[in-house]
């Protein structure tokens, strides 16, 4: 069984991992690094989207 507090931590962890591609993608980087994090910063925000609705699931 998934525990609400679980759930809120796998939330902190990607909303930080973001927040980190966001300082990143400010910076000056190589065009296809600079893909490649968009890319993972999308299905980081996908995943944490699936936590939240998953969280609000759970009583």
């Amino acid at each position: 069984m998934i525990k609400r507090k679980e759930l809120e931590m796998s939330i902190k962890f990607f909303e930080d991992e973001i927040y980190q591609f966001n300082i990143a993608l400010g910076g000056i980087l190589n065009e296809d690094y600079k893909e490649y994090l968009k890319n993972k910063k999308a299905y980081y925000e996908l995943a944490a989207k699936a936590i939240i609705n998953l969280s609000g699931e759970i009583v």
